[in-house]
């Protein structure tokens, strides 16, 4: 994998054959995660990128968390047309807590490709040494961190630190952009131009519509008004 930055934008160019898989709650979809989706296009390498949505995260509570049926729905009306773009329900199909180290053996199964890259934010990053099997996971699949542009770098060290209390020892080496354990790159940060628009927000009806989806206000609005029924009973 090659990286350079122009201008200060980070680019990549990933080999060919490549999956890169994007989960999360997507609770709900919004712009945020589309404009990263497109950014993800983008790289060099043409590879397909697998949209998974969790059925229920083990580290976030159900309350107030939109059913996956309509979570499902939301992204396939939102999600840009591409034919490397794919928008899967295997996850929600497993039902249960969503563990991503069992969601990459269940895709081994199905896709075949050489490299394997799982996207992930820099706020899930800093739980990442929580995760089931986070250290044969890792061993497995390369990390891509997003992060938006305003976030600043602050300590190398402490960015990565759960790669380091997964590797205490060992030869590890770092700098801003990856992180390299045993001689192999087993995690990468990407700095792209995103709003700064958290799920939480549209659900508590804090951000501004600008950042829902058009596609996705009728389906959202009636989705938001059950989940706030709900909270009133």
């Amino acid at each position: 994998m090659e990286i350079s930055d122009n201008n200060s934008d980070c680019y990549i160019k990933l080999p060919l054959r490549s999956i890169l898989v994007f989960g999360g709650s997507f609770n709900p979809v919004h712009q945020g995660h589309i404009e990263l989706i497109k950014n993800l296009l983008k790289l060099g390498g043409e590879p397909e990128i697998l949209v998974i949505p969790v059925a229920q995260s083990p580290f976030k509570s159900r309350e107030d968390l939109i059913p996956a049926e309509i979570r499902w729905q939301l992204l396939g009306v939102a999600l840009p047309k591409n034919p490397r773009l794919h928008l899967l329900n295997i996850e929600i199909n497993r039902s249960g807590l969503s563990c991503s180290y069992e969601t990459w053996q269940q895709l081994c199964e199905q896709y075949r490709p050489e490299n394997w890259f799982w996207v992930i934010g820099s706020d899930t990053f800093a739980e990442f040494d929580r995760w089931y099997q986070a250290d044969e996971f890792v061993k497995k699949i390369q990390l891509i961190i997003v992060k938006r542009k305003e976030e600043k770098a602050g300590d190398v060290s402490a960015f990565w630190g759960p790669l380091t209390r997964l590797f205490p020892v060992g030869q590890n080496s770092m700098d801003e952009k990856e992180f390299w354990h045993d001689g192999e790159r087993i995690a990468t940060c990407l700095d792209f131009d995103l709003p700064a628009v958290s799920s939480s927000e549209i659900r508590k009806g804090k951000s501004g519509t600008q950042w829902i989806v058009p596609s996705t206000r009728f389906i959202l609005q009636s989705a938001l008004d059950d989940l706030r029924v709900d909270r009133e009973r």
